[in-house]
């Protein structure tokens, strides 16, 4: 699940924001922030054992959607969620829901990414200030 500060259908703040119910399963995610540290981290090292690794790029710990639909809740981008059962989810929605919780000591020992707890909240917030100067600006 990628996140960063910019608004886009693809960003998983964006897509939360929208979900009146959202399920509490655990899964990693992904920051803008460490993946561009991992782009760099292999185009200046063309030897990393990241090579082939690449698929396992996230933020260390994880979350869920209904930890991150509370986080922009607190910001005021949302109402507080309410659960949604992942066996509710999974009756009507095909495919079936995959949560993924990474880990890789090798990733997590070279690019050192952050932990969710601390990242989430400081993405979130940026992503709040964004929404505020992009909504001041349509006025123009």
């Amino acid at each position: 699940m990628p996140y960063s500060p910019v608004s886009s259908p693809r960003n998983i703040l964006s897509k939360l924001v929208g979900y009146e119910k959202l399920i509490d399963d655990p899964n990693s995610i992904t920051s803008a922030d460490t993946l561009l540290a991992t782009i760099n981290h292999l185009i200046d090292d063309w030897k990393s054992p990241l090579w082939g690794r690449i698929s396992l790029v996230y933020d260390k710990g994880i979350t869920s959607p209904f930890k991150i639909g509370s986080i922009l809740s607190k910001v005021g981008l949302r109402q507080r969620p309410k659960f949604f059962e992942k066996f509710d989810l999974d009756s009507w929605h095909k495919p079936k829901r995959v949560n993924t919780v990474l880990s890789d000591p090798i990733f997590e020992e070279v690019i050192k990414p952050p932990m969710v707890e601390n990242e989430l909240p400081r993405v979130v917030e940026l992503y709040a200030q964004s929404l505020k100067i992009t909504k001041s600006l349509d006025g123009f």
